[in-house]
């Protein structure tokens, strides 16, 4: 393992280049001039970070090592790890109270009601196309939105979302990258020593297992709450510029990289730094202009109550599917109703049926209890 400034600029070079490429060739998302520049911004803070890598720094620590790197005063050691354990506590509170009131538009295309409630038990073999685009779009997840009464986020908080979604996962995952080098290397460095496992008894290794594990697990969450929101090409230069920072404020803060720096060096990382920082906002400049601009016909913030008013040849057009469509449910319950009819008459022959087989059998033995009377 190398210095974590390092390690973390490199993860972000690759991946964020692969990502963005896949975004546009699978995904079919849209990558504007203003999201390359961005992305380019990033990749060349991350390119400037790894530029100025220290030499000597130590990348296997012990337990004593750990608990000295912890022990330090704020901002570094344990307070810089504690700091952004809450930053990623607030972020997630923040992320679930959103969800919980604005839903993503998948689930409100999940929870999207049928046209005729009546018909969600039948399967119809009839389709109605509606040739009027006007009509066709009513089931989209922005008209459930208008039927559902669902109120949209205003304009400030779009803001913040699209900073915290992306960051809080990139800030995260760079947690749980410093984590896992620090416990990692101890036990490593446990299993080596002539003491074996005894000597990783200890809190440090302890601690950073139990806040670090748990905060891995975390990280499928949160991946599947941010891009089921936004593109990939929105959302992958925010995560990986805040993934950058973070790793390059661990690698200075809590693992004393510092020290080993050069008089040039640390000023170049900072600068790659607020290139990253300056990629990362352009991004989101571009996100509220493209992905969070409000649709026509919506006003920003206000709850959406109303459907946009048809024009009379749609109206008879609606009443007229709405007419078909109850009849077609008319035809299907009676349907049902006449083959519960056939069971049931069925059923009652059946009964019958099986009386006079009674009957039939009480005859036969009758008639030969009267047979071997008369011979005897």
């Amino acid at each position: 393992m190398g210095p974590i400034t390092v390690l973390g600029s490199v993860f972000v070079g690759v991946v964020l280049v692969t990502n963005l490429v896949l975004g546009r060739w699978l995904l079919q998302e849209e990558l504007t001039p203003t999201k390359v520049v961005g992305s380019s911004l990033v990749l060349t803070g991350a390119v400037m970070c790894t530029a100025a890598t220290p030499s000597g720094v130590p990348t296997s620590f012990t337990t004593a090592d750990m608990r000295t790197l912890f022990e330090r005063g704020p901002p570094f050691g344990g307070f810089y790890l504690g700091m952004i354990i809450g930053i990623i506590l607030l972020c997630l509170g923040f992320i679930v109270a959103v969800e919980r009131a604005y839903p993503p538009p998948n689930a409100l295309r999940r929870t999207e009601p049928t046209t005729n409630p009546r018909l969600s038990r039948h399967s119809s073999p009839f389709r109605m196309p509606t040739m009027n685009p006007r009509l066709s779009r009513q089931s989209s997840p922005f008209k459930a939105a208008f039927r559902s009464g669902m109120k949209r986020p205003s304009l400030r908080l779009r803001l913040v979302m699209v900073l915290v979604y992306p960051g809080s996962l990139g800030l995260n995952e760079a947690f749980v990258d410093a984590c896992a080098r620090g416990y990692s290397s101890m036990i490593l460095r446990c299993l080596r020593e002539e003491e074996g496992l005894a000597a990783c008894n200890d809190w440090p290794l302890y601690l950073m297992m139990c806040v670090g594990i748990p905060a891995a697990i975390a990280t499928g969450y949160w991946l599947k709450v941010v891009f089921a929101r936004y593109q990939t090409t929105l959302a992958l230069p925010i995560e990986y510029s805040m993934l950058n920072i973070c790793a390059v404020g661990g690698g200075l803060l809590f693992y004393n990289e510092v020290v080993y720096m050069n008089h040039w060096q640390l000023p170049l990382v900072l600068a790659g730094c607020g290139v990253m920082t300056l990629g990362g906002f352009m991004i989101v400049a571009v996100g509220l202009r493209e992905e969070l601009r409000p649709k026509r016909g919506a006003q920003v913030g206000l709850g959406l109550t109303t459907p946009p008013a048809l024009t009379r040849k749609e109206a008879v057009a609606v009443e007229e599917v709405v007419a078909v469509e109850e009849a077609v449910a008319a035809v299907l319950k009676l349907q049902q109703l006449f083959r519960r009819r056939r069971l049931r008459l069925a059923w009652y022959q059946l009964i019958n049926d099986l009386r006079d087989w009674k009957d039939l059998v009480k005859q036969i033995e009758a008639a030969r209890q009267q047979q071997s009377t008369l011979s005897a």
